[in-house]
C-alpha cells in the first residue's frame, strides 16, 4: 500500500522541476540559445549570406517578442507553449534550410572566380603588351582595395550596404578598366612595336 502512494509522490517530485522549467520558459530560452549558436556558426562558416542572416534575425526577433508577450503574466499556457514551440520549429527549419542551400559557398566561389578572372586578364594584358606597366600598376592598386574590402567583410561577418556597393562598383570598375586599357591605342601601339614578325 505504501508503494502505491510512493509512485505518485515520486512522479510529482520528478515532474515538478520540469513543469516549472516549462512554465518559466527556460526550455524555450535554451532552444533560442541553440539557434543563436547555429546562426553564429553559419556566419563564421560562410553558410549564411547577409540577406539570409537578416531573414533569420527577423524570425528570431518575432519568436522572442511572442515569448516575452506570452510570459507577461508570469507563465505560459498550454496553448502559448504549443504556439511558441511551433514558432521555434519553423525558425529551426529556416536556419537549417538557409545554412544548407549553398548560397554562402556559392558567393565565396563566385568571388574567387571573379578574382581569378581579373588576375588572368591582367596577366595576359601585361604579357601580350596590351597593358603598359603603369596601367597594370593602376589596376593592381584597385585590386588591392578589392581585397581590403573583402577582408573587412570576412572580419566583421558582413559588409555594410555602402561597403558592399563600393565593392561591387570597384570590381566593375577594375573589369572595365582592364578591358579599356587592353583595347586602347597606347597598349596596342606598344604591342605592335614590340611584336616580332610571324615569318
Amino acid at each position: 500500500m505504501k508503494s502505491h502512494l510512493m509512485y505518485p509522490l515520486l512522479s510529482i517530485l520528478v515532474l515538478a522541476p520540469l513543469s516549472a522549467e516549462a512554465a518559466n520558459g527556460d526550455g524555450v530560452k535554451k532552444r533560442q540559445q541553440n539557434q543563436a549558436e547555429r546562426i553564429g556558426n553559419g556566419i563564421v562558416d560562410g553558410e549564411l549570406t547577409t540577406g539570409e542572416l537578416k531573414k533569420v534575425q527577423q524570425r528570431q526577433q518575432k519568436v522572442e517578442e511572442f515569448r516575452a508577450n506570452a510570459m507577461a503574466d508570469g507563465s505560459l499556457s498550454a496553448e502559448e507553449k504549443a504556439k511558441l514551440h511551433q514558432k521555434l520549429n519553423k525558425s529551426s527549419d529556416q536556419i537549417y534550410r538557409l545554412k544548407h542551400n549553398d548560397n554562402g559557398k556559392f558567393r565565396a566561389n563566385q568571388e574567387q572566380k571573379k578574382w581569378d578572372n581579373l588576375e588572368t586578364r591582367l596577366g595576359k594584358g601585361v604579357s601580350d603588351g596590351t597593358l603598359t606597366m603603369q596601367e597594370a600598376n593602376e589596376v593592381r592598386a584597385d585590386m588591392q582595395e578589392i581585397q581590403r574590402l573583402r577582408e573587412l567583410g570576412r572580419q566583421n561577418g558582413k559588409l555594410s550596404p555602402a561597403e558592399a556597393k563600393m565593392l561591387r562598383d570597384l570590381e566593375k570598375k577594375v573589369s572595365q578598366k582592364i578591358y579599356a586599357e587592353r583595347h586602347d591605342t597606347d597598349g596596342v601601339q606598344k604591342a605592335a612595336k614590340t611584336a616580332k614578325p610571324a615569318f
